[in-house]
């Protein structure tokens, strides 16, 4: 039983870490995306 318990607990904590990691870099890449977006479209009107 201990066993059983110590797994469930150890995919438990190995899901809601995936999830965080999911989540923090979906943030990160939707910052870094939206910045890209912004600073390239000036570049780009300038350039023109």
């Amino acid at each position: 039983m201990r066993n059983r318990d110590d797994g469930t607990i150890e995919q438990g904590i190995a899901i809601c870490v995936v999830v965080i990691l999911a989540i923090a870099l979906g943030w990160v890449l939707r910052d870094k995306g939206f910045y890209f977006r912004v600073e390239q479209r000036p570049t780009v009107e300038q350039q023109k």
